[in-house]
């Protein structure tokens, strides 16, 4: 492909990112040279793809996409070992006219314009993407899964292992987290979604009523542990 200077997620598989930001974004870099505008960065990073390790490699890289928090992460899942250093605009909460205006110039020898316009299957790419800048490793989540999303490392530390298990649209692992680890980029609410974490709207999170309450989940994670022979979790 050549240097990629610019990933552009076009978040094929939902509405998380305003469609008019999206559009004003393309038509802004539809003359550009160094642009990969992929269908969809969640499927790229589960399926590991190795244009992806490619691509960031170049320490010049760009990404426009979504909450910077919930990318980063999401790219460090990948093993992009230079996912912290990646600068990051943001389609949630950025005009196009701001993000445009943040980037500069391409390089002589960036690559021709890609850009995705087949979705590579059928797959919604939603799965949990873990912050472990916040993770203290209780492990409620890998106990709540019924999926087998969640599985350990060597380092006994949770990892989500089998992507494309996960329940399309069912973010409930992220509301039975007591330290609000899991982000589900495609999630409208914060700071399940990526956001920054704040004490307002991890409150609001808290505060969801019926079977999406972390209690009502945590009393569905006790049930289990207990028919396991194990312990009633502790707040």
């Amino acid at each position: 492909m050549g240097p990629v200077e610019i990933i552009v997620c076009q978040c094929g598989f939902a509405d998380a990112v305003p469609q008019a930001v999206k559009t004003a974004v393309k038509d802004g870099l539809s003359a550009r040279r160094g642009v990969w505008a992929v269908m969809d960065l969640c499927g790229l990073a589960a399926r590991k793809d190795p244009r992806l390790l490619e691509a960031t490699a170049d320490p010049r890289l760009t990404v426009i996409a979504c909450h910077p928090r919930a990318v980063r992460w999401l790219l460090r899942w990948a093993g992009v070992e230079t996912a912290d250093v990646i600068r990051f605009w943001n389609m949630r909460t950025q005009d196009a006219t701001t993000i445009l205006a943040g980037l500069g110039a391409a390089g002589d020898d960036a690559c021709d314009s890609v850009w995705e316009t087949q979705k590579p299957d059928a797959w919604t790419p939603w799965f949990p993407v873990l912050d472990y800048d916040r993770c203290v490793g209780c492990r409620q989540c890998l106990d709540f899964c019924l999926f087998g999303v969640y599985s350990t490392g060597g380092d006994k530390a949770v990892q989500v292992t089998k992507p494309a298990g996960c329940k399309t649209g069912c973010p409930a692992c992220a509301r039975v987290c007591p330290h609000a680890a899991i982000m589900f980029p495609k999630y409208a609410q914060s700071p399940i979604n990526g956001d920054e974490v704040t004490e307002a709207n991890w409150t609001a999170c808290q505060a969801m009523p019926g079977q999406m309450s972390p209690e009502h989940l945590k009393e569905m994670l006790a049930l289990r542990r207990a028919k396991k022979g194990k312990s009633f979790i502790k707040d």
